[in-house]
């Protein structure tokens, strides 16, 4: 079992996301939000190496000189446009070592979240105008709830769901709701922690 961190461009741990059950087990190493991984804060560990070498870093449990991370294998990715480091996506796991399918994995979610990053800057112009009734339904859908268990909590009809369903399809120029969901979190409708993980 894993779990992803991502930071920001100081090594300060903006969000982790993943097991329940193992954050609450990081919580306890100390490895929260609002946690720096800078060397001078927490010793040398592969953020700061992976920010200040501007490459992917990977290091075993034994290999970090930060006491909180000594139980971890960690392998982080720069989120790195052409001049500027953004910050960067961790995976840590205490059990297995990391391997490469899954080191390619987080490469990928480092350019997934640049890209997203890119469009976001462009999409903060546009007026994509949700009413507070679709911007619920979406909220709703984030948890993969069905068109029927979303009229049960609403208190609506499934025909005034799929009304709202359609011109929320309409309006971000999607197809499906998991494509809605997408262009909801680009365009900052909903947050991730709207979505259910």
């Amino acid at each position: 079992m894993s779990f992803f961190i991502l930071s920001d461009v100081n090594k300060v741990a903006l969000k982790l996301f993943g097991n329940k059950k193992l954050l609450s087990h990081a919580q306890k190493s100390l490895i929260q939000t609002g946690t720096s991984f800078d060397e001078l804060i927490s010793g040398t560990n592969s953020i700061d190496l992976a920010m200040r070498l501007n490459t992917c870093c990977y290091m075993l449990p034994e290999n970090n000189y930060c006491d909180f991370l000594r139980k971890w294998y960690m392998f982080t990715a720069p989120i790195m446009t052409k001049n500027e480091n953004l910050g960067c996506i961790s995976i840590l796991s205490q059990e297995n070592c990391i391997n490469q399918d899954i080191a390619i994995i987080v490469r990928l979610l480092s350019y997934k979240i640049f890209d997203e990053y890119k469009k976001r800057i462009k999409v903060n112009n546009t007026d994509v105008k949700l009413t507070d009734s679709q911007i619920k339904i979406l909220k709703i859908l984030a948890h993969g709830c069905t068109d029927k268990c979303i009229a049960m909590e609403l208190g609506i009809s499934l025909g005034t769901v799929r009304y709202h369903k359609t011109n929320i399809f309409r309006k971000l120029n999607v197809e499906s709701c998991v494509q809605a969901l997408m262009k909801a979190l680009k365009y900052g409708i909903i947050s991730v922690d709207d979505v259910e993980l």
